[in-house]
């Protein structure tokens, strides 16, 4: 017997893939990249923009079309509790976790493929941000407990990883059903032995608090110097649009706060352009923020109505005026991008490696740059010290040398 999966959206899917991918390989299925050999088809779906929704339509399509006579269809992710079931038979139409009673997934450990694997500590958003439909397809926040997540983590460890990577929907949130916080669970991370690096992934700025930092600031060498905190606009009349818990002076004291204290820190952000309620006003308050905060890399969105949502009963502004916004912003993006990789030129830093062909190498370093390596006596999945020589005009890449003492 053969499966398929599809996977679109955020780390959150490729997560839960990884662990659909281990209960069935563990079951004696075989994986295929042919959609027609499959006996098992899984379409893990994202419905956060109208692009992702369309493509998941799409490819369910195609599936229809491809598939061989008698395989079984899975349709999870969260289009399954946003778009209107299908009417074929045969079609199961769930999320990720209906999915996995009905197929007897009870180990949570995904199959190991990676030197950087994502670990889930949480799911769900209690937020009531106007634009996110979030809430309302993965529900409210849940914690996964911290003796799953370190068994896990050990797990992961056993079988040659050098990092970890902490994701969820809203990670700041973890820990809320037991009195805890995110600091509890990277302090008990911390506690395990080997050699590691954790990384955490997308949180939001009312969740970086002292503690947080200070736990960077004390662990250089296992806490990845990166935070990812969303910004999502520069007006603060669009953030109250928005419903975002923070004003824009907290969020810029909290980014001067971690650029202060954490040495060498990759700092990114998201953007979104073209809320309903951002004039053009609005959008040049936001490029001067930009401009004016010392960001690595952004991830820059346009607006996307999304039915059930607050602020789809706004309506839309017109699509030329956000892509023009957006086109203006990406060549602000550019020069920061840019600007973080020179700012690292001369300095060493400690990369894990990651892949290489052609006697050529890939590592990752803890503040997020990519970085292509030179010297000898190189493996993957080790840690090396790298001088970085000079930046690369691929997004975060940058050429190095193993460094000598």
């Amino acid at each position: 017997m053969k499966f398929f999966i599809k996977t679109y959206g955020c780390k959150i899917n490729q997560y839960d893939s990884a662990v659909l991918r281990g209960h069935l390989l563990s079951q004696g299925f075989e994986e295929t990249e042919n959609l027609e050999d499959a006996d098992m088809i899984f379409l893990n779906s994202c419905v956060v923009t109208h692009r992702a929704e369309r493509d998941a339509r799409h490819f369910l399509n195609r599936i229809r079309r491809k598939k061989k006579a008698g395989a079984k269809v899975f349709f999870t992710g969260c289009g399954a509790n946003f778009m209107p079931e299908p009417e074929d038979e045969g079609i199961f139409f769930g999320d990720f976790n209906t999915l996995s009673k009905i197929l007897g997934i009870t180990r949570q450990f995904p199959v190991f493929t990676r030197t950087r694997p994502f670990v889930k500590i949480q799911e769900g958003c209690d937020f009531k941000c106007t634009y996110c439909v979030v809430p309302r397809v993965r529900g409210t926040s849940r914690s996964r407990p911290s003796a799953e997540i370190l068994d896990e983590i050990r797990f992961h460890l056993e079988h040659g990883a050098k990092e970890i990577v902490l994701t969820g929907t809203q990670i700041g949130h973890w820990g809320r059903e037991w009195g805890l916080k995110l600091e509890d669970l990277i302090s008990e991370i911390l506690m395990i032995d080997g050699e590691f690096r954790l990384r955490i992934s997308s949180i939001a700025p009312v969740h970086v608090s002292d503690r947080l930092i200070e736990l960077f600031r004390e662990n250089p060498h296992r806490l990845a110097p990166h935070f990812h905190i969303s910004l999502q606009s520069g007006s603060e009349k669009v953030l109250k649009d928005m419903k975002r818990p923070y004003s824009i002076g907290k969020y810029v004291s909290i980014v001067q706060k971690i650029k202060d204290e954490i040495p060498g820190v990759a700092i990114g952000t998201d953007i979104i352009v073209g809320f309903p309620t951002e004039t053009d006003e609005d959008f040049e308050k936001t490029l001067r923020l930009v401009e004016d905060m010392p960001f690595a890399y952004l991830h820059v969105f346009e607006y996307s109505p999304r039915p059930g949502t607050e602020a789809f009963s706004l309506g839309d502004i017109p699509s030329n005026v956000k892509k023009e916004r957006v086109k203006r912003l990406l060549a602000l993006v550019e020069e920061k991008r840019q600007s973080f990789k020179r700012e690292n030129i001369g300095r060493k830093l400690l990369a894990l490696v990651e892949s290489s062909k052609n006697g050529s190498f890939v590592g990752t370093t803890g503040n997020y740059l990519r970085v292509h390596i030179k010297g000898e006596r190189i493996k993957e999945g080790e840690f090396k010290e790298v001088l970085i020589k000079e930046p690369l005009p691929q997004d975060r890449d940058v050429i190095g040398i193993v460094a000598t003492r």
